[in-house]
Parts: structure tokens; sequence; C-alpha cells
């Protein structure tokens, strides 16, 4: 059917039946058995009462579903785009917040679960009435006509729709009888009291829907003993869909990082494994914060696999964090080694230890791109010189020996200056030594003014605990150059 919604009017495409699990059916149902509370500001109230919006939004994930009650691949945000998916199906859509509402309440009665993967970090809906616990198969299901999804069909009252589709899911030609009284009659399961009440539900049923059909060709009362004890309906034929079609027509959310994609994408062409974009998402969000390099190793590395095994990796996730870990962790270390800071990783640890220890600081940089970790390493490299491990220098660090010791009266000042700075004492020797060239001995005032003034600008020596970490050292000292 060509219908008045977003797919008809913008797309031109048609919008099939639906294909609903009768079991499911049942479990929705139940959520109104449940709670005999009739206190309609009660919160419980509202969770076990069915709403238009329960509804809607119930058959719609039954349309946008794959063969196995999936909707998967969905990224953060997910509920938002199903949302608008929803609205593409519906003329007359329910708003945003009924539709967040009845997500929560179908969640809550496990009409379905959501499974969040952290290896790929997307979201599975599954639908929880799908499939048969024992045999792993789909429940009988029944073809929902695209009729629920018009205008017309909006309008009609809860009552009607409910008890529509709960005769349609029986899937049965001819008459068919339903008791009045009891906790399964009509009075209970439709909320009603009086035979009037019934009477104006099955005028709905039995009315056209403006250029369509009516639901029913009859819905009448039937006495016994003067009192009316059930009802007979029968379903208009022409909701009954005969021909085989596409019921299901899966959904995932849009990409995130388009220019991510189409690089994947390209790359994936290239290397002959283009059936691969059946799981662009899945893709995009493992690769998503890797640098082109590092993308085009791990893929190829996936074309090696499928060569070999002639088939692609059975838990793609895993194999493509895998090697973009050790393919990081390889250009990592190979800056590390580049910018002299490798050595001092773990001097003292071989084997499996080592291995551990170079893991934990490639792992700890792995998000900064390569430049970056080149200028944090070369600054580390450089004030390593500067370094002092344990407790500082100490004044008597001081007590060496200079052209200008026992000559200049002020020498000690200056040398006091340079311990209170943390100067390095190899770097106050050549400035002692420079003295020389600038100044004579009788020249001790001016002398003593310029050391001091270079002391000022000489780097302040680093002091560390003897435990700590390199990546540490580096993210206090060098982290505000990059």
């Amino acid at each position: 059917m060509i219908l008045h919604n977003e797919k008809g009017m913008k797309k031109g495409e048609r919008t099939t039946p639906i294909a609903v699990s009768a079991e499911a059916w049942e479990a929705l149902l139940r959520i109104e058995r449940v709670s005999d509370i009739t206190d309609k500001c009660d919160v419980k109230y509202k969770l076990h009462r069915l709403t238009n919006a329960d509804l809607s939004l119930f058959l719609f994930l039954y349309k946008v579903c794959n063969v196995k009650g999936e909707i998967k691949d969905l990224q953060e945000g997910y509920k938002h785009h199903l949302y608008r998916t929803l609205c593409t199906y519906y003329e007359r859509p329910i708003s945003t917040a009924q539709f967040y509402v009845s997500f929560e309440k179908l969640q809550y009665h496990q009409l379905f679960d959501i499974h969040h993967h952290e290896m790929t970090g997307l979201y599975t809906i599954k639908l929880c009435h799908f499939l048969n616990d024992e045999t792993g198969k789909p429940h009988r299901y029944v073809p929902v006509s695209p009729i629920i999804f018009t205008n017309e069909f909006a309008s009609l009252t809860l009552a009607a729709k409910k008890l529509y589709l709960h005769l349609f899911m029986q899937h049965l030609s001819g008459y068919i009888h339903r008791k009045l009284t009891g906790e399964t009659g009509l009075y209970t399961f439709l909320r009603k009291t009086h035979p009037h009440h019934l009477r104006a539900v099955f005028t709905e049923l039995t009315t056209s829907l403006g250029v369509y059909p009516a639901l029913c060709t009859t819905a009448t009362l039937e006495k016994s003993s003067y009192t009316y004890t059930y009802a007979r309906f029968s379903l208009n034929p022409h909701y009954m869909e005969k021909n085989q079609t596409e019921y299901r027509e899966p959904m995932t959310s849009p990409l995130k990082y388009p220019r991510k994609a189409s690089f994947i994408q390209t790359v994936l062409n290239q290397l002959g494994i283009g059936e691969l974009s059946s799981q662009l998402s899945l893709l995009v969000n493992c690769l998503k914060n890797q640098g082109h390099a590092v993308i085009r190793y791990a893929l190829y590395r996936v074309q090696q696999y499928v060569q070999t095994n002639g088939m692609f990796p059975s838990e793609l996730a895993y194999f493509l964090k895998k090697e973009t870990r050790q393919k990081r962790e390889s250009e990592i270390l190979h800056i590390a080694a580049e910018t002299g800071i490798e050595p001092l990783l773990a001097p003292k640890l071989v084997g499996d230890d080592r291995k551990q220890r170079l893991f934990e600081f490639a792992l700890h940089f792995s998000s900064y791109s390569l430049s970056q970790l080149r200028v944090m390493f070369k600054k580390a490299r450089t004030l390593l010189d500067y370094t002092v491990v344990g407790s500082g220098l100490h004044l008597h660090d001081y007590k060496f020996e200079s052209p200008l010791t026992g000559k200049i009266g002020g020498l000690f000042a200056v040398r006091m200056a340079a311990y209170h700075r943390q100067i390095s004492p190899d770097d106050l020797l050549k400035l002692e030594w420079a003295a020389l060239i600038h100044f004579s001995f009788e020249q001790e005032r001016e002398m003593c003014h310029w050391l001091l003034e270079q002391v000022d600008k000489l780097p302040k020596m680093i002091t560390v605990p003897s435990i700590i970490k390199l990546e540490d050292f580096i993210d206090k000292h060098c982290l505000n150059d990059v």
C-alpha cells in the first residue's frame, strides 16, 4: 500500500504488512492482567494499562527487527533515531514524549531487552517473545495489514484497536465467537460494563475507514436465555494477507562518522572485501578513534585472514581491536625509541613482564596522534636531563671546585640562589667558567650580579619519586605542548 506517510509521500515507497508474533501479542496483553489498581494517578496503574502509544511502538518494533527478532548495530542516542524511523511509517505518529514513556514501559515488562556490546560500543534491541526458547525457531507469527499505520486506524478507540488485533492474531476464517463475562470475557478485556458500550466498539469495526473497507464484516451480540452472553465476529478478508511479501525492514542507526565510514568503504573496495560493508556500523565504531594508517592495516589483516581461512573472522570486533592494538602499540614504541625514552620504560624487566609493561605504556598514550606523541616524548627526553630521583638536590651538591672557588666573596650567595631554585650543579659550573670570559676578578660585584641573573634563566631540576612511571612524568610535565 502507498500510504500518506513519509515513506509514501517523500520516498514513494510502499508500506508492507508486519509479521507480529502471536506469543508476543499475548505477552503485551498480560501487562493489563497484572494489576487491579484503579487510581489513574497511581504510577502502577499507568505501568499496567496499555495505551495507543504502546500499541504503535509494539507493532513498529516488529516491523523493523530482523529475522531473529533483533534491531542491531544501534549507536549511542539510538532512541531518537528509532522514534524518527517510527514517524516515517505512521500517518499520525505518536509524540516524542509518548514514545519515550512507552519505550520504558515495554522494556520494564520485558517485551524487549537492550544489550550493549562493550567491544563495538553498539546496542542491540532483542524482542523477548520472538523465538521459542526450546527450539530456537520463531513463534507463530501473523501478517498484520499496513492499515494499522493509517490515520483512519489511529482514529479508532483503543478498545476497537485491541479487539480487532486480538481477533486478527488468531487468523481464523469464518465466524469467531467470544464470551462476554469472566476473566477472559470481552467486558473485562475491553474494560466495558454494558452491552451498549460493546455495540459502540462493534460499530467502529463494521464501519468503513474512509476509503478503506471495514475491519469486520460482522460484529454482533448474541443472547442465551434472554441475556447477552456471546459476541460473534467475522473478519474482513480484505485485510488477510495472502501473498508472500517482505514483512520486515531491519533498521540500523545512521553512521555518525561519515568521513571515516567513506574511507573504510574505499579501503574495503580496494582490498576486494567490499561485502564487509554490510557491517559498516561495526567497523566504524571499532575504528573511529584510529588514524588512516591503522585502519588500512587492520582491514589488510582482515583480507589476509579471509585469504587464509576462506571466511571472515567470526568475532570481527575482537579481531579488529586486537589488530589495531598491536599496530598502535608498535607505532608508539617506535616513537619512544626514536626519541630516546624507550630504554627507560622497562630497564630491569624481561619476558612477559616486559611485554606487559610496554603494553601499559602504549595503551596509556593510544588516544594521541603520532605527531603529539613525538612532541611529548622529545620534551620528556630533554626534561629527563634535569630530573632528580628521590628527595632532590642538597646544599652539599654545590660544594664543587671551579676557577671562582675561594676567589669571589659573593660566590656563596650565587650558589645558595642556585640551590633554592634547584638548578643543576653541572649547569652552574659551566656558568662560573663562562663568567671568567666576561669579567675579571676585580669586577666581583658585576660578576656576581651577572651570575644571579643567569641563574634565574637556567631550567630547574625536576624531582620525582623513585617509583614514578614514565607516563606519569610525561602527563605532569609534557602535556602543555600538545
